[in-house]
């Protein structure tokens, strides 16, 4: 026997991207977002001229667009430690449930109630 229909989870997975009209439907309602945080703020030129987002504006399309959990991934490589928690930082500041993505993890995604 079948229960009721339930919505599923939605995941979404953007990055080697600048700012864009398709980035608001595709993030659009996502469980978790894994959106590319290649660049912190005060890079945003070289973000723009490389095609790449800065961290807060991942962060600002995640939360306008309703992500639930956002994972920043596709770093540049020049970041390290205190930059990275720096990374971290700034895309708090934009957005409630974001967290930089780290090597081997795993994340659960439940299902929505």
């Amino acid at each position: 026997m079948l229960g009721p229909p339930r919505r599923g989870r939605r995941v979404a997975f953007v990055t080697d991207t600048a700012p864009c009209a398709s980035l608001a439907p595709l993030l659009a309602g996502a469980d978790v977002g894994f959106v590319e945080g290649m660049f912190l703020p005060e890079h945003r030129e070289e973000a723009a001229s490389k095609k790449h987002l800065s961290v807060d504006q991942s962060a600002q399309a995640a939360a306008a667009a309703g992500v639930e959990r956002l994972v920043l991934v596709h770093l540049s490589p020049r970041y390290e430690g205190a930059e990275v928690r720096e990374l971290a930082a700034e895309a708090a500041r934009h957005h409630g449930r974001a967290e930089v993505a780290r090597d081997g993890q795993r994340l659960e995604v439940p299902l929505p109630p």
